[in-house]
């Protein structure tokens, strides 16, 4: 079939659909463009794609035999839907390429290991639906590639069987919230931990979605990294959550010594039927255990020792009801009349406070 296509640029527009006869298709280099539905429902097995082409739209969706695509340096694009409902196992994503289209591997059953490859030189996006209903995904590994958006419902599931998808860590380069779609890991309740992008929220203050967690019940953490100090979220992000054990980690501070903001975030939100989301951050090598009640801010060591009770940052005295004057602390409430004493907590979170830290 090679050596047939020496002198054509091109495959057209479904000039290969329902073809039944090919098993391996490999193409000259000369070949830079590959039409919509070019193979479409064909019973190719077997791709090598030659370099600086362009994949069209559905170009081989349905491709029910095709176990082994291989995508070489300088293709630049993947079409929408491009290899949507195929048997591949894995995929390198070249460094080359720039936009994998709406639904590119979508309904890939068989999928389980997607890596990209190269340098952070060319900014690359995630299309909509791109990695949709991949229930055997189990692995995501973007090394240093550029990835600067991933669309709507990109890595989320929608079957009964919820995927194989523990551990996510995001590109580093999705810098804006308003650059992780809707609903991304939608349905996926094998979900266990998340580490959020370093550079996300340093190029505005958009809030991460409180859809972005839909339905993973069973997230143990979601993590920050230090310099992630900059980016909040909506409170409803985590109410899915039902792990009893799950916690957000993150910076404690900003560099000039205010509040990091996924701190802030997590003292409004809430998981397993209204629980307060436990914070964790790291002082002096040390873990610190954080939680908020809407009205105080319960801290307590790596021990188990009680380091601090204070009132939020938003909360004063007067928000909860009278005051004592010389000490400051709430006494009553002022709509029920009910005693409100400022109180040592027995446990912070699920965590028993075992003492108080001189």
């Amino acid at each position: 079939l090679a050596n047939e296509f020496n002198t054509i640029s091109g495959i057209a527009k479904d000039a290969f659909k329902g073809v039944t006869e090919v098993e391996t298709l490999k193409m000259a280099e000369q070949i830079s463009f590959i039409g919509n539905s070019a193979f479409e429902d064909s019973f190719v097995q077997a791709v090598i794609l030659p370099m600086n082409s362009i994949i069209g739209n559905q170009a081989f969706k349905n491709c029910g035999k095709l176990v082994s695509v291989t995508i070489p340096e300088g293709v630049q694009e993947i079409g929408a839907e491009a290899f949507y409902g195929t048997s591949i196992k894995e995929i390198t994503i070249s460094d080359s390429i720039k936009t994998i289209g709406d639904g590119a591997f979508a309904n890939c059953g068989n999928l389980q290991t997607v890596t990209f490859v190269g340098s952070s030189a060319t900014e690359k996006t995630i299309g909509d639906y791109c990695f949709h209903d991949c229930i055997a995904l189990n692995n995501v590994d973007f090394g240093a590639s550029r990835i600067v958006s991933m669309g709507d419902l990109a890595f989320a599931v929608s079957k009964a069987t919820t995927g194989n998808l523990t551990d996510f860590v995001f590109s580093d380069y999705v810098a804006s919230a308003s650059n992780m779609g809707n609903y991304l890991f939608g349905g996926r309740d094998d979900l266990q931990t998340v580490t959020m992008p370093t550079n996300l929220g340093s190029v505005d203050a958009e809030k991460i979605k409180g859809n972005t967690f839909y339905h993973c019940y069973n997230l143990s953490n979601v993590i920050f990294p230090d310099k992630c100090t900059g980016i909040g979220y909506e409170a409803n992000l985590f109410s899915d959550v039902i792990n009893n054990k799950f916690y957000v980690r993150g910076p404690k501070a900003t560099p000039s010594g205010t509040t990091a903001e996924p701190r802030r975030s997590t003292w409004s939100a809430t998981f397993n039927g209204g629980e307060p989301v436990p914070y964790v951050y790291k002082e002096n090598r040390q873990d610190f255990y954080e939680i908020s009640n809407g009205d105080y801010l319960e801290v307590i060591d790596q021990t188990g020792m009680l380091v601090s009770c204070t009132f939020a940052d938003n909360v004063t005295p007067k928000d909860i009801g009278a005051v004592d004057e010389s000490s400051g602390y709430p006494l009553v409430d002022s709509e029920s009349g009910a005693e409100k004493v400022f109180k040592i907590p027995g446990n912070v979170g699920p965590t028993p406070v075992i003492g108080i830290k001189e």
